[in-house]
């Protein structure tokens, strides 16, 4: 608050929310313009009863630590957010052509039309070669890379949203704390 000279001498007490307005004189009842902040701030300040008994000091910013919590909790949101949405695209942009479905109803008509002496031939061209050295068919490694990016994309999500989560209680117990 800031002291407000009248023209008859009276002192009017104004913040810095009503620069700019007129006010009525409880002494002389005339309009008294309040100067633009810019100006006001150059009056002297007026000590509230408040404040100079001890009794209740006005609502601070809060504490410094958990404003920096608080921010920091909203930028890993940010960037959890960031990374799941990166993810999801990648995602996205994996096409898996067929399922294992298809790929053994294709093997089926294959085999149906196949000569004894060409399953045999297969079966042990199978059975030589090792677990070890057999890969998955590229349509399983496709599922398995969208699979891998629908799992960072879900992890991403859970982290902003813990991350938003975290934010808004610090932001409530910031403001609980600085107001009472």
């Amino acid at each position: 608050m800031y002291a407000l000279p009248c023209s008859c001498g009276h002192v009017l007490e104004v913040s810095p929310g009503q620069a700019g307005d007129r006010l009525p004189c409880p002494e002389c009842h005339q309009e008294v313009v309040v100067p633009l902040l810019r100006d006001l701030r150059q009056l002297p300040r007026v000590e509230q009863a408040g404040e100079a008994s001890g009794g209740t000091k006005p609502a601070s910013g809060g504490s410094f630590a958990t404003r920096l919590l608080f921010g920091l909790a909203g930028f890993v949101a940010l960037a959890a957010a960031g990374f799941a949405t990166f993810a999801l695209f990648s995602a996205m942009a994996v096409e898996v052509g067929s399922s294992t479905e298809e790929h053994i109803e294709r093997d089926r008509e294959i085999l149906l039309q196949a000569s004894p002496g060409d399953l045999v031939e297969s079966w042990t061209e199978i059975a030589k070669t090792p677990m070890t050295e057999r890969f998955p068919y590229y349509y399983q490694q496709q599922a398995f890379k969208k699979a891998g990016w629908q799992r960072l994309m879900i992890s991403g999500y859970a982290v902003a949203g813990l991350a938003i989560f975290v934010a808004v209680v610090l932001g409530v117990y910031d403001r609980r704390k600085s107001s009472g």
